[in-house]
C-alpha cells in the first residue's frame, strides 16, 4: 500500500497518515456517499512505525465504511408502525428545546409518525434485534431529510478490529470516552490531576518529547461512574504557537496507565491535524464552526486561554492506580455491558463490515449508547436535553446545573 506517509515526529515517535486512494477497494454493491470527500486515517506509536501504519489504516477503514451505503438491512417506515421492534425514540440523545429553536441547529426531535429509514441493530443488553434510525449510523448526512437528522454524523462508536468482540469492546469504550469529553467541557468539571505514578515509561517519554518542543501538559483523571473504563483528559499549552496555543485531548482504556499513554500518543496526530487545518481555515466566530476541527482552531487562539482556567486551577491528585485486568476481551465486554445496564444505558450495535474490510480480516461495528452524553462539535447542537448532563455533575461533584450554567464556550476537542 503505497498511500502511507510514515515519518518520525520526534525521537522514536512515528506517525503515519493513510489517505483514501488505493487503500481499499469499495464494495461492488456499496454506494459511496460524498465521493469527492478526502478521507484520512492517522496513527501513532512510540518506536514502532509498523504499528503506526496499522492504526492509520484501521482508522481509515472505519471512515470509509461509515460512508458506504448499500447492501444494508434497512427499511422505510414509521416508529408508530414498527412498535417495539424499533428502538424507543424517547431514549435517543436529544437537544434541549432552546437548542432546537435555534435557526442554526441542524437537528430535529424524532417524530414517531414520520417515515424514516431504519437499519437492523443488536441490543447488547437483551440480545434482541431492533431497528434504529439509519441517520444515527452513517457518517454523512446530506442525503438524510432535515426532519430525520436526529444526531450529527460522527465516528463515535465506530470501530474496526480483527474480530467482533474486540471491535465491540473498542466501540463501547469510545462512547464512554466521548461522554467524558462532553461532560468535562459542558459542566466544567473540577477533575483531579492524574497521579504521576500512573504513567508508563512510554507516557513519560511522550511528555519529555513535548516538553522539549515547548509544550506543557496537564493530565486529569476523567473516569466517570463507569469505572470499568479509565478516562484521561489532557490539556496541552504550547508557548511557541499563538494560533494553536492550547488544545485538549482525551482517551479511554481498560487501565489508567494505558489511557494516559494513549492520550499522549494520539495528541501528536491531533495537534498535527489541527495545525494543518488552521493553516488553511480561519474561524472568526462561533457561527463559523461547522467542521470537526473548527472548535479546536477557534479555541486554540492564545487570547481564549481564560476559557480553560477551570482546568488550570489547583486540584487534588487522583488516587486512582494503574491496574491491568486479567480477563479476556469477551469477559471485559460482558462486565462493561452489565455496568452500563445497571446505570440505565442501552447499547445498540450494527455490523457494518464491508466486503473490502472482510478481505483484510477485519470487522467494523457501530455502537450507539443511549443514555450517555454524545460529543458534538456544533455549538448549536450540544445535546443539552440529555438528563445525564445535569445528573452526573450533581451526583459526582455536587454541581447543580441549569442550562444557563453550562459552558458558553464551544467544544475545543477535535
Amino acid at each position: 500500500m503505497d498511500s502511507f506517509a510514515p515519518y518520525s515526529v520526534s525521537a522514536g515517535l512515528h506517525l503515519a497518515m493513510a489517505e483514501s486512494a488505493a487503500v481499499l477497494q469499495w464494495d461492488e454493491l456499496g454506494k459511496l456517499i460524498c465521493a469527492e470527500r478526502e478521507l484520512v486515517g492517522a496513527g501513532t506509536d512510540f518506536g514502532d512505525s509498523v504499528m503506526a501504519r496499522t492504526r492509520a489504516v484501521a482508522e481509515l477503514i472505519e471512515r470509509q465504511v461509515g460512508f458506504l451505503y448499500g447492501d444494508l438491512d434497512t427499511v422505510i417506515d414509521r416508529k408508530s408502525r414498527l412498535g417495539s421492534s424499533a428502538v424507543d425514540l424517547e431514549r435517543l440523545p436529544r437537544c434541549s428545546d432552546r437548542e432546537y429553536a435555534l435557526p442554526s441547529c441542524p437537528l430535529r426531535p424524532p417524530d414517531p409518525d414520520r417515515d424514516m429509514e431504519w437499519i437492523r441493530a443488536r441490543n447488547l443488553m437483551t440480545g434482541e434485534r431492533q431497528w434504529i434510525p439509519l441517520s444515527l449510523v452513517l457518517l454523512h448526512g446530506t442525503e438524510v431529510s432535515s426532519h430525520d437528522r436526529l444526531m450529527t454524523p460522527i465516528s463515535t462508536g465506530l470501530a474496526t478490529h480483527v474480530n467482533a468482540t474486540e471491535a465491540l469492546l473498542a466501540a463501547v469504550v469510545e462512547t464512554i470516552e466521548r461522554d467524558a469529553i462532553a461532560l468535562t467541557w459542558e459542566a466544567r468539571l473540577p477533575l483531579p490531576q492524574l497521579a504521576p505514578e500512573c504513567l508508563t515509561p512510554n507516557a513519560r517519554a511522550f511528555l519529555e518529547a513535548d516538553r522539549q518542543r515547548g509544550i506543557s501538559t496537564l493530565l486529569f483523571d476523567a473516569t466517570t461512574d463507569i469505572d470499568e473504563v479509565a478516562v484521561v483528559y489532557c490539556l496541552q499549552l504550547d508557548e511557541n504557537n499563538d494560533d494553536v496555543a492550547q488544545h485538549v485531548h482525551c482517551a479511554a482504556a481498560l487501565d489508567v496507565g494505558a489511557a494516559a499513554e494513549k492520550v499522549l500518543r494520539e495528541s501528536s496526530s491531533s495537534r498535527l491535524a489541527i495545525a494543518r487545518a488552521a493553516q488553511t481555515r480561519h474561524v472568526a466566530s462561533v457561527e463559523k464552526i461547522t467542521q470537526l476541527t473548527d472548535g479546536a482552531i477557534y479555541m486554540g487562539m492564545r487570547s481564549r486561554r481564560d476559557a480553560f482556567r477551570f482546568l488550570m486551577t489547583e486540584s487534588p491528585t487522583s488516587t486512582v492506580s494503574s491496574r491491568v485486568k486479567k480477563v479476556t476481551s469477551a469477559e471485559q465486554l460482558s462486565l462493561l455491558v452489565a455496568q452500563l445496564k445497571s446505570l440505565g444505558i442501552q447499547l445498540m450495535a450494527v455490523d457494518l463490515t464491508s466486503r473490502s474490510a472482510r478481505r483484510y480480516g477485519l470487522t467494523v461495528v457501530k455502537v450507539l449508547a443511549c443514555g450517555l452524553l454524545p460529543f458534538s462539535h456544533l455549538p448549536s447542537a450540544r445535546y443539552r436535553g440529555v438528563p445525564r448532563l445535569y445528573a452526573y455533575p450533581l451526583a459526582r461533584f455536587g454541581k447543580s446545573l441549569r442550562e444557563d450554567d453550562l459552558n458558553p464556550w464551544p467544544q475545543p476537542f477535535a
